[in-house]
């Protein structure tokens, strides 16, 4: 996983700079489907956990400033572990439970 570049952070708090965007989902969408998929998640749903926290994420950039004293990862953790939250509240088509500090998700059946 390539080091999180500061230039790129700054660019992708405009939402119109596509390639800035482009480049960020490449970097990242391996990383958040890599992390949903220790998770026991099943591929579609890492997937759509993903696009859950890219959604977030372009909202929340508009206003983000990076502290060099903290990981950038850790900020990205967060909103993916909401997005997993939110992914097992039933707001979509199979509900998860993921405990906080879990290692492996469990599917809860209706």
């Amino acid at each position: 996983m390539p080091t999180t570049r500061v230039s790129l952070l700054e660019r992708i708090r405009t939402p119109a700079d596509h390639a800035a965007w482009r480049e960020f989902v490449e970097i990242y969408t391996p990383l958040f489907q890599t992390f949903a998929l220790k998770l026991r998640l099943p591929e579609a749903d890492a997937a759509d956990v993903s696009q859950m926290t890219l959604e977030k994420l372009l909202r929340r950039m508009r206003t983000f400033t990076y502290d060099h004293n903290k990981k950038f990862r850790h900020y990205l953790s967060i909103y993916q572990s909401s997005s997993l939250i939110r992914r097992g509240s039933g707001t979509a088509r199979n509900r998860w439970f993921c405990p906080p500090n879990s290692r492996s998700c469990a599917k809860i059946s209706p």
